[in-house]
Order: structure tokens, then C-alpha cells, then sequence
């Protein structure tokens, strides 16, 4: 008898020396639960215990933390790493508008990404169908929903079906959500805030910290280099700063020391990098 299985991965090199702390972005939405992945310090060892924690996608523009996962698992190999997720589901959404798709031997493909299946509304011919009952969900590999529908539900005759509900918008998230606040009322931290949680509760300690695409931004970059003096009162650890090398910002080397000083990315702790590392078609911050 022939099986075959997906070839593994190679072991990550381990060491918490310089343990990597990353702020950004990801498609929690593929999630059981999202709201449980949302400014909270995920500590994941392995590829798939990253996709398992915060989900994954290719869009490394949208979902930033996942540019972090591939780059130290499937790239460099290294490990641990602590991913936090600031892409807020309650607030960051947006309406998915009615679609109606085709079926192909009982299955369907939503060709849109960060699908919020909680509020998804799926139709045949005008009667609702229910999830489990009559359909079940698988997501693809680029972050598009495959709906496929169950023998004997309602919909299992028809040729087409209508969907309505939510998505995340990640064009919702801004620098002020990766720099987070302190809300003293109800002690709850978001973003940035959150770095002091890590050692008490992973008894972890943060060596580098980084916020992939959004450290571009000065409030980003000040907000990052503050955090690296007297962590938790005790700590002090390192920073990068991304020099943006957009259009507007330093497009050849000798605009970097100027776009440097506009970042205000002065402290010691901190690496400004400028310019994005390649990896086959894959651009890495």
C-alpha cells in the first residue's frame, strides 16, 4: 500500500535570546474564535502553530504578522517568536456585499478574503441555509472560503447561492492601533501596551521588537524606540525601525539619512533597515 504525506519543514534553529516580539496584522478571521487572537502576546514555536494562533495569508500588504511567519519559519528558520495582533474584528470590518456564485459538484468558492464567518448569511433560491446542517466551510490557501454543501441539506439541488455578511478591512487599522493605549478604567492594553505583558505571563523576555511595514510611521518608530528602555522596569531590549522606501519617502541610499531624521529614529536600541529583503516572489519587510 502507497500513502503520501506533505513533506515537513525543516526545525527551526530555537533560542529565546533575542526573542522576537512582532506587532502588525492577521487574518484572525480564520480563526475559531478571533476575538480571542486580538492584542494578546501568542507565543508560537512552529509554522503551524503561527497559522493555528493567528492565521495565515500571503497578502503580506493587509496581514503583516504573516510576512513575520513566513520569513522566520519558512525562510531563515528560527524560533520562538511572539505574535500579537492588533486587526480588531468588532471594529476593523467592513459589509460584504451580496454575491451570488456559482456551484460546481456541490461546491462554491467566495472569491473574497477575510470572510467574517460568524456573520455570514448563505441563501439558495431565497431560503437561508444553515452552517453544518446544510453546508460546511473550508478556507483556501489564498484566504478565499469554499463553501460545499451537504447531501440532503437545502441547497444541495441548486446550481448557485447567494452570500451577504462581513469582512475584516485592514485598511481600518492605523499606526494608532499598533501604538495602543492603556484603558485605566477596565486595565485592558492594546498594541504596543501590551509588550509588558509578556514576561509575566510567558516568563519570556522580549529581545526585539518589531512592527513590519507600520514602523515606518514616526509615531510607530517612537512608540517602538520608547519601549526598549526599562521593559517591565528592568528590561531593556532593541528595535527595528523599516526606513520607508516608498515613493515619498528615501528611494536611493543618500536620501536615508534625511528620511531617518524625519522617522526621528534616534535611540541607540534601535536598527533602521531600509529597503525590503526577497525571497523568490516574496517581498519581506
Amino acid at each position: 500500500m502507497i500513502s503520501t504525506r506533505t513533506t515537513s519543514m525543516t526545525a527551526p534553529i530555537t533560542g529565546t535570546a533575542g526573542l522576537q516580539v512582532v506587532f502588525g496584522t492577521a487574518p484572525v478571521n480564520m480563526l475559531e474564535d478571533p476575538a480571542k487572537a486580538v492584542n494578546r502576546p501568542m507565543l508560537v514555536t512552529s509554522f503551524a502553530e503561527a497559522v493555528k494562533a493567528v492565521g495565515y495569508s500571503t497578502d503580506f500588504k493587509n496581514y503583516t504578522l504573516c510576512d513575520s511567519i513566513c520569513a522566520s519559519f519558512q525562510v531563515v528558520g528560527i524560533a520562538p517568536m511572539v505574535l500579537v495582533n492588533v486587526l480588531d474584528p468588532e471594529k476593523h470590518k467592513a459589509d460584504l456585499a451580496e454575491t451570488t456564485i456559482a456551484v460546481n459538484g456541490g461546491k462554491a468558492v467566495l472569491e473574497q478574503s477575510g470572510v467574517l464567518l460568524q456573520a455570514l448569511v448563505v441563501k439558495a433560491n431565497d431560503t437561508a441555509l444553515t452552517a453544518g446542517t446544510d453546508y460546511t466551510t473550508a478556507w483556501n490557501s489564498d484566504g478565499t472560503l469554499t463553501i460545499a454543501l451537504i447531501s440532503g441539506g437545502k441547497g444541495d439541488k441548486t446550481d448557485s447561492l447567494t452570500v451577504s455578511g462581513e469582512k475584516l478591512d485592514p485598511a481600518k487599522v492605523t499606526a494608532a492601533d499598533i501604538v495602543g493605549s492603556v484603558d485605566t478604567d477596565i486595565g485592558k492594553e492594546t498594541g504596543l501596551e501590551v509588550l509588558r505583558q509578556i514576561y509575566p505571563m510567558l516568563s519570556m523576555v522580549p529581545g526585539l521588537v518589531i512592527a513590519p511595514r507600520w514602523s515606518k510611521d514616526p509615531a510607530v518608530a517612537a512608540a517602538l524606540q520608547a519601549k526598549t528602555r526599562e521593559l517591565n522596569g528592568v528590561f531593556k531590549l532593541c528595535c527595528i525601525v523599516d526606513i520607508d522606501s516608498s515613493d515619498s519617502g528615501a528611494t536611493k541610499y543618500t536620501d536615508v539619512k534625511e528620511r531617518k531624521e524625519a522617522q526621528a529614529v534616534t535611540d541607540a536600541n534601535a536598527y533602521p533597515v531600509w529597503l525590503y529583503a526577497k525571497s523568490g516572489d516574496r517581498l519581506h519587510s
